[in-house]
């Protein structure tokens, strides 16, 4: 038998080897897994097969959806220099709190409109002299109590010390135009593929939205999405 005929031969029978590994390892991926002693394996039943079930976390580690959240909304006041639009502030040792959504409220209230901008800060300290207190609601009532070290207010004029400015933005507030409404639907926090970025409030940080443009007419509020764990 000559040379090529052998190479030939060879060849098929190479091929048919992985041909057979590869169905092997297409039906091993597809069967369904008996569990050890003892353990527990969730399963969901799709077109007769059962399979077995996982759940999606997220960049920390936690089960997509199982943080307790709530949302602080802050009332739309006058527009003034200065004025302290919302704050969020975590006073407690052991709670971590990740503000995953920051929206800037303006009013559609009819105005000679002007360039405004407002302060994303991080703070040191709890606002006091002046403020207004806020109860953040939480997204789902079988949530735990939220924790009362963790606190929500705006307008304060005395305390929420300035650790350091995070970003600004700017907006021109009159009701005819068109981007003043949309506004209040666009997260300010970075969106990075699919991930929104978390700002991180540990014990004795907090986050604060102040105007920074010395503007008078209109009225701004805010909404504040945050988790705890």
């Amino acid at each position: 038998m000559s040379d090529r005929a052998w190479e030939s031969r060879l060849i098929t029978v190479v091929t048919a080897v992985l041909v057979v590994f590869g169905l092997a390892a297409v039906y091993g991926a597809s069967s369904l897994v008996t569990p050890g002693s003892g353990a527990t394996v969730a399963t969901h039943l799709v077109g007769g097969k059962e399979y077995q079930a996982m759940m999606e976390a997220d960049q920390i580690g936690h089960i997509k959806g199982s943080r307790d959240g709530f949302l602080a909304w802050y009332t739309p006041v006058l527009n003034a220099s200065g004025r302290e639009v919302a704050e969020l502030f975590n006073a407690d040792v052991a709670v971590i709190v990740r503000v995953r959504g920051l929206w800037i409220v303006p009013t559609m209230t009819a105005i000679t409109g002007v360039q405004i901008g407002f302060d994303v800060n991080r703070i040191s300290a709890v606002g006091t002299t002046g403020s207004t207190v806020v109860t953040p609601r939480p997204t789902d009532k079988n949530f735990a109590a939220l924790d009362p070290d963790v606190t929500a207010r705006y307008g304060s004029t005395a305390g929420a010390t300035l650790d350091v400015l995070l970003w600004q933005c700017y907006f021109f507030n009159d009701e005819t135009n068109p981007s003043t409404g949309f506004l209040a639907y666009q997260n300010q926090l970075p969106v990075i593929g699919d991930e929104t970025i978390e700002l991180v409030l540990r014990q004795n940080q907090g986050l604060q939205i102040k105007q920074s443009v010395a503007a008078t007419v209109g009225l701004t509020g805010a909404l504040v999405h945050f988790v705890v764990e």
